[in-house]
């Protein structure tokens, strides 16, 4: 079984007043795709509207939306893993531009694995000598294998420890994490990046990457690390709007 899936977690209230709540109370189809949601009231607001969902969890947020805002992502990826064998992740300003029933056959073409390369100005892959800021972006992802997000999940995990105990250490001379670093646990997609290095056995480099794990149906508008033609060579089933 596949599917599209998008995600909702955090506060409803403030969610109705902000971007992401433009986003979602535009959408116009709203039968192609399910939403995986944190939180009773969030659930009950997105089937009103006309949304299919499934709850993950009653509360809205399980992790400190200022330190880990994106483990939350990481637990849907998980969860979807019992609904489908093959599902594409889509954040809320991910929108198709072509037919969605096409996308299914080029994503079988590559690796059980993609995401858009993403060109940071931070360094975000810090476990690398090269290519830091070249990241995979959690706007599309697109997964094959169960054992995926279990994979993901350790790698953060991984991170929190090793933050742990160098937070202990700067705390001891009176300093705090830098940014980058607190930024493995703010965002998915450290996690995501480190397990396409452990899948390759290192950093592929980014013609590997391409080959392999960049989505021929999806399109940066922005920060591709790729170029523009490059890009265009792609029959894009969806444009993310960042």
């Amino acid at each position: 079984m596949r599917g599209f899936i998008r995600a909702l977690w955090g506060d409803v209230s403030n969610l109705r007043n902000g971007k992401i709540a433009k986003e979602i109370t535009s959408l116009k189809d709203k039968d192609w795709f399910t939403v995986y949601v944190f939180g009773k009231e969030n659930k009950d607001w997105l089937d009103e509207i006309g949304y299919r969902t499934v709850l993950v969890d009653e509360k809205p947020s399980l992790w400190s939306l200022s330190e880990n805002m994106y483990r939350h992502k990481l637990e849907v990826f998980a969860r979807a893993t019992e609904d489908f064998d093959e599902y594409a992740f889509l954040d809320w300003d991910c929108v198709p531009v072509g037919d969605i029933s096409n996308a299914w056959i080029d994503l079988n073409k590559k690796d059980s694995f993609q995401a858009n390369l993403f060109q940071y100005r931070t360094k975000k892959c810090l476990w690398r000598k090269e290519d830091t800021r070249k990241t995979c972006n959690g706007g599309f992802v697109y997964v094959r294998d169960k054992e995926i997000p279990i994979k993901m999940i350790k790698n953060y995990d991984s991170f929190s420890n090793m933050l742990e105990k160098k937070k202990e250490i700067r705390k001891s001379k009176g300093l705090d994490l830098r940014l980058r670093e607190k930024s493995l646990l703010f965002d998915d997609e450290p996690s995501m990046s480190k397990y396409v290095d452990d899948y390759c056995g290192g950093w592929p480099g980014v013609d590997y990457y391409w080959n392999n794990f960049e989505p021929s149906v999806c399109n940066l508008r922005k920060k591709s690390v790729f170029s523009k033609e490059l890009n265009d060579s792609k029959g894009s089933v969806f444009i993310h709007n960042l």
